[in-house]
């Protein structure tokens, strides 16, 4: 049976309003924050400028996915960081739109209700406004391809989406560039009928046509072949080497330069062939460090125009902190209240965050690199909110024997076509 919003009038003032709010908050911190750019954020911008300014030369170790967004409206707009900010703004109200739809597509309407309002007032995912990274950018892309790669129709409209969608997400994290085989196992999980491998194949190599121009200049200008980006050598090396333990540490200042990419992958390979335990050691780590803590405090307060108190900082983190593990708990309460009643088709959004935390695996963790994926635990916190606590209080206060109703008197829909 298929649920539609028009049998509930009153949902549109609801879901306008949970609209409302979150962009009034994001729109109020962007405008407040107290940040300065700092790491990251520097070479990020300084990359936009040039391109803003039709410099593209010489080659850095960077991503250009999110400096190239960004540099037509420096060009326009001029080179300020705060228009970098308004355009997070933008994206995070796709973001809270998209995970909603999704939300209402898997689990219906009561799960949405509770997933706006949940995303709408997420302390990390209106404080990641204020920062000149691409992570809000990474994340709406993702929540795109979501929604149409876990659709029950497809066709060359899909692939157009996911495979354009996937090339921009390759641009700005490469192993996201394989997307379209996740979204193949997502949609054989959703789904009796095997995914059209035609759309599977055609998104693919459309998201790699994507970036073909990208590579072809970068392996024109360094006389070689050059993938995506040139960090993938320094990151395998922070994840792998004698002083190694799971998360980020500073690499030898050397690493830092394009041509270092070789050899930083080379003396990483090195030390995962001769210790092979210790590699296998620091997987845990890797996973711990990628889903023990929240984004991004580290960078928000690192550098900031006004002074910020510790107790100031403190009390973010432990907001932040609070409100990510609360959401942790509801996915996993979530989670279980689906398989209890043997749903697995709408557990597949959990592909997002495995292909994501296995492509981490050979480098190094930290929350940042998990955040972009976060909407996904959103959505099932929100089912066990809306559904599985509801029928557990019933349940409690009732003192029925028997087994338990998770979904109560909700109607899972049937997903649309549209």
């Amino acid at each position: 049976m298929r649920v539609s919003l028009s049998r509930f009038p009153s949902s549109y003032t609801f879901f306008g309003g949970a609209i409302a709010v979150g962009l009034l908050l994001r729109v109020l911190w962007a405008a407040l924050h107290p940040h300065k750019l700092i790491w990251d954020e520097e070479f990020y911008f300084t990359i936009a400028t040039a391109l803003s300014q039709g410099r593209t030369g010489p080659i850095t170790i960077w991503p250009m996915g999110w400096p190239a967004l960004v540099a037509p409206l420096f060009y326009l707009f001029g080179t300020q960081p705060q228009i970098a900010i308004w355009l997070n703004v933008m994206l995070s109200i796709v973001v809270l739109i998209g995970t909603t739809c999704l939300a209402y597509r898997l689990l219906g309407l009561e799960t949405a209700r509770v997933v706006v309002w949940w995303v709408a007032l997420t302390p990390s995912f209106i404080l990641s406004n204020a920062l000149f990274m691409y992570e809000v950018w990474l994340q709406a892309l993702l929540v795109i391809i979501a929604i149409y790669a876990l659709r029950p129709h497809q066709n060359i409209f899909t692939t157009l989406i996911v495979g354009s969608a996937t090339g921009l997400a390759g641009l700005t994290r490469t192993f996201w560039l394989f997307l379209p085989f996740c979204s193949a196992i997502l949609n054989g999980l959703r789904h009796t009928q095997r995914p059209s491998l035609r759309v599977i194949l055609g998104a693919q190599l459309l998201a790699i046509a994507v970036v073909i121009p990208w590579v072809l200049y970068q392996s024109l200008l360094m006389q070689r072949f050059v993938p995506v980006t040139l960090n993938s050598g320094m990151n395998l090396w922070i994840g792998n080497n004698p002083a190694a333990n799971g998360t980020y540490i500073a690499p030898p200042p050397a690493y830092w330069q394009p041509q270092a990419d070789t050899q930083a992958t080379q003396d990483a390979l090195t030390y995962m062939r001769t210790h092979p335990g210790r590699t296998l050691a620091l997987l845990s780590a890797k996973v711990w460090f990628l889903f023990s803590q929240e984004h991004p405090v580290n960078i928000l307060f690192a550098r900031t125009t006004t002074p910020v108190s510790a107790n100031t900082i403190l009390a973010v983190r432990i907001l932040l902190d609070g409100t990510y593990y609360l959401t942790m708990l509801g996915a996993l309460i979530g989670t279980v209240g689906l398989l209890y009643k043997r749903k697995i088709t709408p557990l597949s959004l959990w592909g997002l965050v495995i292909f994501n935390t296995l492509a981490h695996l050979p480098f190094f963790g930290v929350p940042r690199f998990n955040w972009p994926v976060r909407f996904v635990p959103i959505v099932y916190c929100g089912y066990a909110f809306a559904v599985v606590v509801p029928a557990l209080i019933r349940k409690y206060r009732s003192s029925k024997t028997g087994s338990l109703d998770f979904v109560g008197k909700e109607v899972i829909p049937t997903p649309s076509t549209d």
